[in-house]
């Protein structure tokens, strides 16, 4: 462990030249590529990483992200997944920023467009970077009994035909097994002269189905949460329905607005509106059936001032007036 802390510790001759200049210094075997390509590897004003550049020596490719320069805005035409060996770094990708602290790690697509802020002394980020036809021969056969978004993830980068922004992101901080099988890969493509790629292909799927693992399990206590948010806020609506908003039911459970408006609509089918409609007519029928109020004051009381409007609620919902329902009530009980 202490021979590869010192190799990815150790500064190459480019973070040297970032050290001293401050700006990002493009790896010779890189430069020589996009020199030799012209305009081949610029699309959109993004860097297209593509595999020639990286796969001469196999289909595996494993490098330290040079530190102390921003990295400029790019996509690549291979799988990508970066693991922060030590400290963390902020990434843009497609759009969102990301930051990843110590054993945590993002797996990108073709796809995705990403770029860097520089990384600081002790920052070591690792590249793992695999040819399409890696994916699908070397590690779908070993994950093919196992269905969830990380085999659909690596199922949909291994096709050609696809090419979509998606990423992963895993948060393995504290994953003994990931940190270990991890370690295993470095320890093995940087303690020899001429790493043994296949031994790296036999830790690939061991280390892919336990971040499968930690994703299934994370997701399942991300959906408790937002069940329980949800139930919170049910709980609510059913209580406080005559005067609340969306924005005070966000502000007494601590969450942005849209979001929380977005998860009850995805936890329910239904909108908040539509929500605290129902409670109100649900309520109105209540008290038409069991009390004596005028139709005035049961729409006062459910939070409408206009009787008009109360009325076409309350038939939209119930398919009968509010008038319809009470007489049928009072007639059950002569």
């Amino acid at each position: 462990m202490f021979e590869l802390d010192r190799i990815l510790k150790e500064e190459t001759k480019v973070e040297k030249e970032q050290l001293k200049s401050g700006f990002n210094v493009t790896d010779p075997d890189i430069l020589d590529e996009l020199i030799l390509s012209g305009n081949k590897f610029r699309l959109n004003g993004n860097f297209l990483l593509s595999e020639e550049m990286f796969f001469k020596k196999g289909d595996v490719h494993i490098r330290k992200h040079n530190r102390y320069s921003d990295m400029p805005l790019h996509h690549h035409q291979f799988l990508e997944l970066n693991y922060m060996y030590s400290g963390s770094c902020t990434q843009e990708v497609s759009g969102e920023k990301i930051v990843l602290n110590e054993g945590d790690i993002i797996m990108l697509d073709r796809g995705s467009s990403h770029s860097f802020q520089a990384l600081g002394e002790n920052d070591i980020l690792i590249n793992v970077l695999l040819k399409v036809e890696t994916i699908n021969t070397k590690i779908l056969q070993q994950l093919v009994r196992k269905r969830g978004v990380l085999t659909e993830f690596l199922v949909l980068a291994s096709q050609r035909i696809h090419e979509e922004d998606q990423f992963l992101v895993f948060r393995t901080g504290e994953n003994a097994k990931v940190q270990t099988f991890m370690h295993y890969i470095l320890e093995e493509y940087y303690g020899e002269a001429e790493p043994n790629i296949e031994v790296i292909h036999l830790y690939l799927p061991l280390l892919f189905m336990e971040l499968a693992r930690t994703f299934e399990e994370e997701t399942k206590e991300k959906q408790r949460h937002q069940n329980q948010v949800v139930t919170e806020a049910l709980a609510i609506i059913e209580k406080d329905y005559r005067m609340l908003s969306l924005e005070m039911l966000a502000q007494q459970l601590g969450f942005n607005k849209n979001y929380l408006g977005n998860l009850i609509k995805k936890e329910t089918g239904d909108t908040f509106k539509q929500l605290l409609q129902r409670q109100r007519m649900l309520h109105a029928r209540h008290l038409l059936v069991f009390s004596n109020y005028s139709m005035e004051e049961i729409s006062e009381e459910i939070g409408y001032l206009d009787t008009s409007y109360f009325f076409r609620s309350f038939k939209k919902m119930h398919g009968k007036t509010p008038g319809q329902i009470r007489e049928e009530a009072w007639q059950r009980d002569l």
